[in-house]
């Protein structure tokens, strides 16, 4: 919002720091700007490498449908290890999606440890012969699976997709329970 943050006195609302394991992080939220009807904001992660502060991931929202996504924090219940990522959602006239990613930050480096989406959306924005082939993993309005026979005819479609691949609704909910979003804040 033309404003140039003065980083000497860090103010609590968009500026905190976070520690996952032995890294200490500053979070970096820029709050929206004004642009009528779109609001935009931009948030970000950095962490120290000895000279100077380094940007290792970083979310953009935008107002209305087109959406946009956040920083977050996981926590993997499988492990207890904290996580970082990005949460998210898009939407147009064609249907909508939610999303995410998540990382582990460990020696300098950013590795993505698991990704999921959901999508919504009509079935004319995929080829006919790939619904009719996967149908069992597109389900309809009703939350039902699409048969052959059925998946043409509804209005819209869900898939479900972890790590790049479409899978079963039961998988997605599996896979997704392991990360849950959460805050450690570093006083």
């Amino acid at each position: 919002q033309d404003i140039q943050p003065e980083f000497e006195e860090l103010d609590k609302q968009y500026f905190r720091y976070y520690e996952i394991g032995d890294t200490v992080m500053l979070y970096c939220y820029a709050t929206p700007a004004g642009w009528k009807n779109m609001p935009f904001s931009e948030s970000a992660l950095y962490v120290d490498n000895g000279t100077e502060a380094v940007e290792i991931l970083s979310a953009s929202e935008c107002g209305g449908s087109s959406g946009g996504n956040y920083i977050w924090f996981y926590t993997d219940t499988e492990t207890g290890e904290v996580l970082i990522g990005t949460k998210g959602h898009a939407g147009g006239f064609g249907g909508w999606a939610a999303y995410g990613n998540v990382y582990r930050y460990q020696d300098g480096a950013l590795e993505e440890v698991f990704s999921y989406e959901c999508i919504e959306q009509i079935p004319y924005n995929y080829e006919e012969e790939e619904l009719i082939q996967n149908a069992h993993l597109f389900y309809d309005e009703s939350g039902e699976p699409c048969t052959p026979e059925t998946i043409l005819d509804g209005a819209y479609i869900t898939e479900y997709i972890i790590n790049n691949e479409t899978v079963t609704l039961e998988e997605y909910m599996k896979a997704k329970a392991r990360y849950k979003t959460c805050y450690r804040t570093l006083e």
